[in-house]
C-alpha cells in the first residue's frame, strides 16, 4: 500500500478516507508519533498523488483537515499503545502512556508487538477507532464548516472555532 501511495501508482479509486487514514498511521508509526516529521510526509505524499492525478481530484488539500485529522490519529495511536501496553503490564493507562512512543518506535520488537496490536494491524486499530477515524464528522465538533473549509485553512493549519482539541496538535503544516 505504502510504496503503491509513495509512487503514485495506487489505484485513485482506492484512495478513500480510509487509505488516507491508513497512510498517515504508517507515516505516524514510522516517525515515533512526532508530528512535525510525519506530517511533512503526509503533506508532500498527498499533494504528489493528487498532481498525479489531477484530473479526477475533486478536494483539493486542506493544510487544516491534513493537520487535525492526522493529530486525530496520532491520539488514537497513542490511545490504543497506551491501552494494550497498561493491559500487558497490568499498570494504569496513564503510567503506560509515556511507553507508547517507545512502542511505537519499535513495533517490529516482540515485546512491543504482543504489548500492542493496534499499533501493527491498520484493520485492528481503524476498527478500534471506527466512531472517531470513519470520516470527517468529528472534526466539525471543533470547527466551523465555514472555518475548516475556508481558503486560509486550506493554505495553513486554523485553530478550531468552536472549541479546543483534547489532545496536542503541536506541528503545523
Amino acid at each position: 500500500f505504502m510504496r503503491a501511495f509513495e509512487d503514485t501508482t495506487l489505484a485513485f479509486e482506492r484512495w478513500t478516507h480510509r487509505a488516507h487514514v491508513r497512510m498517515a498511521w504508517n507515516y505516524l508509526l514510522r516517525e515515533q508519533l512526532d508530528l512535525s516529521r510525519a506530517l511533512p510526509l503526509i503533506r508532500d505524499g498527498i499533494q504528489r498523488f493528487n498532481a498525479a492525478n489531477a484530473g479526477r481530484v475533486s478536494h483539493g488539500f486542506n493544510a487544516t483537515i491534513t493537520t487535525a485529522f492526522t493529530a486525530m490519529i496520532a491520539d488514537a495511536v497513542a490511545t490504543a499503545g497506551a491501552d494494550a501496553t497498561a493491559a500487558a503490564a497490568g499498570v494504569g493507562a496513564g503510567a503506560a502512556a509515556t511507553a507508547v512512543l517507545g512502542a511505537a518506535a519499535a513495533a517490529t520488537t516482540p515485546a512491543a508487538a504482543s504489548a500492542a496490536p493496534a499499533l501493527r494491524d491498520f484493520d485492528e486499530f481503524f476498527e478500534l477507532h471506527r466512531s472517531r477515524l470513519a470520516d470527517l464528522s468529528g472534526l466539525l465538533t471543533y470547527y466551523s464548516r465555514e472555518r475548516l473549509y475556508s481558503a486560509e485553512a486550506k493554505e495553513r493549519y486554523v485553530e478550531p472555532d468552536l472549541r479546543p482539541f483534547p489532545f496536542p496538535v503541536r506541528a503545523r503544516l
